[in-house]
């Protein structure tokens, strides 16, 4: 039997020269690689690809696609055109016919249809109920029946009473306080525009609180028969010294309600 000896020495010393060998080709390969130059682009490539880039990132993507869109892939243009053609027209709006006109029309119509207001029949009289009533204007003239004598008088539908002037007056068993003279017989002597006076008998009917610019008065108010045209009618006339007015009679609501219709155009 033959026995080998080996030389331990020399074959590690032979192992590391062949690994050593072989790093030292790996290396030379890399060196090689790295020492080629890379090739460049042109600038015309770089833009292009640049481009391509933002066009691929601007792109919608697939799912964004609208149905209709995807079916109408792979559809020839006459079958588009025809499904275009029988599409359906849009429901059409119906204008109302007063909508038709020019602005003035509508306006026009709208105030003809428009219903009063509740309560204004009352501030202006319909034709039914001023049939049957006097129409007066706003200076008009009445007669005291007892004196005969005619007053011009002024018209005033804001004065809730009548006013007559009164020159003077004497009251029979007068008391101090105002108050309970009420009742008793008077004496006034009245007077118009002529200057025309003529003493009338009466009563005190009851007394009035007037306001003046200056204070508030208490007045008597006595019942006077008034005469217009052909109308008789006896109201309460508050006695006054109506010397720095115009009109010596003042006629107020009480004497035009129910039987008078005020109309200012109406001459003097």
């Amino acid at each position: 039997m033959n026995t080998c000896y080996y030389d331990m020495p020399h074959l590690l010393r032979a192992a590391l020269l062949s690994l050593l060998a072989i790093f030292a080709l790996s290396a030379g390969s890399l060196r090689a690689e790295e020492g080629q130059p890379k090739a460049r682009l042109s600038n015309s490539e770089s833009k292009e690809a640049v481009s391509a880039a933002k066009a691929k990132s601007m792109a919608p993507p697939a799912s964004a696609v609208s149905p209709g869109a995807e079916r109408l892939k792979g559809t020839s243009e006459p079958t588009v055109k025809k499904r275009l053609e029988n599409k359906p027209a849009p429901p059409q709006v119906s204008v109302p016919a007063e909508a038709k006109g020019s602005t003035e029309d509508r306006l026009a119509k709208r105030s003809q249809n428009k219903k009063p207001s509740p309560g204004s029949e009352k501030l202006l009289p319909s034709d039914s109920q001023s049939q049957g009533k006097l129409t007066i204007g706003a200076i008009s003239q009445a007669q005291e029946q007892q004196s005969q004598l005619t007053f011009r008088a002024r018209v005033d539908t804001g004065a809730k009473s009548c006013s007559i002037h009164a020159v003077k007056f004497v009251i029979k068993d007068p008391a101090e306080e105002m108050e309970d003279n009420i009742g008793k017989p008077i004496r006034v002597k009245i007077q118009n525009h002529r200057d025309e006076s003529k003493w009338i008998d009466t009563k005190i009917g009851r007394l009035v609180r007037v306001k003046t610019s200056e204070r508030a008065e208490l007045r008597y108010a006595v019942p006077l028969l008034l005469v217009h045209g052909e109308l008789e009618k006896e109201v309460s006339v508050t006695l006054n010294d109506r010397s720095h007015m115009v009109y010596p009679l003042l006629l107020g609501r009480n004497f035009l309600h129910g039987d008078f219709v005020v109309d200012v155009e109406i001459p003097q």
